[in-house]
């Protein structure tokens, strides 16, 4: 969780101040974008389809993932 929390919040996410699980963040159409973790699983939400296509992509270079 340490290592993910860095790697996300170094790509402009910001950590939710009540569940730490949650991040969010802004998108380039002021839309935003939700990430929920729970254990190996990640949840993504936005209206900016393209905004999710790029964070599903994000942590795969340093993290195995599949998209099931």
């Amino acid at each position: 969780y340490k290592r993910f929390n860095k790697f996300i919040v170094s790509h402009g996410y910001i950590r939710s101040l009540y569940e730490s699980c949650v991040y969010h963040g802004k998108v380039k159409d002021n839309s935003h974008i939700y990430l929920l973790l729970y254990v190996d699983d990640m949840l993504k939400a936005s209206q900016n389809l393209l905004a999710i296509q790029k964070l599903k992509s994000l942590p795969s270079s340093d993290f195995e993932m599949k998209d099931t």
